[in-house]
């Protein structure tokens, strides 16, 4: 699979792992709604050469994402 320059994840996430970091190319972001299920924080992730960035962008509310990368 090849990298990819941006990701959005377009529901809900306890937390974005590895799985989804290891497909951005280096300067590559990540938008996801990141917390519990009832609220959120949308969050920009950016890897760079010497990890990841993290921005707090503000308050969300997004339906969960389910399965192995998502809740139970």
């Amino acid at each position: 699979m090849g990298l990819f320059d941006a990701i959005m994840i377009t529901a809900a996430t306890p937390a974005v792992g590895d799985h989804f970091l290891s497909m951005l190319k280096l300067g590559g972001k990540l938008l996801a709604p990141i917390g519990a299920r009832e609220s959120q924080m949308l969050t920009l992730l950016t890897k760079n050469q010497k990890g990841i960035t993290t921005q707090t962008l503000g308050a969300c509310v997004f339906v969960p994402l389910m399965g192995k990368y998502g809740f139970n």
